[in-house]
């Protein structure tokens, strides 16, 4: 297919099929994060194969994290739409609560 190919001919590759692409696993804040009306961030977000997800944020007085204020737990199931036309290789999520 290759060999037959040039710049003014170039190959015709097939197109290949869809591959699923599932969030399962973890997601960490890698340093406190800056939030609106001082307030300072650590996540913890998990993502399980029957499309459930848990969060977990802490939110903290200090910029090093080390002032904790108060705690936030949220859990419930996330479905994914088709790829959208904006992005190429991404997709979107929606996130309900239980």
């Amino acid at each position: 297919m290759f060999a037959a190919s040039s710049s003014l001919s170039p190959p015709l590759l097939k197109p290949r099929p869809h591959i699923g692409v599932t969030p399962e696993g973890e997601w960490l804040s890698r340093r406190c994060e800056t939030r609106p009306n001082t307030l300072f961030l650590m996540r913890r977000l998990s993502f399980f194969r029957d499309r459930m997800w848990q969060g977990k944020y802490e939110y903290y007085r200090d910029e090093k994290c080390s002032q904790p204020i108060f705690t936030i737990v949220a859990k419930g199931k996330y479905i994914q739409s088709k790829w959208p036309l904006a992005y190429a290789n991404g997709f979107r999520s929606r996130f309900d609560l239980t």
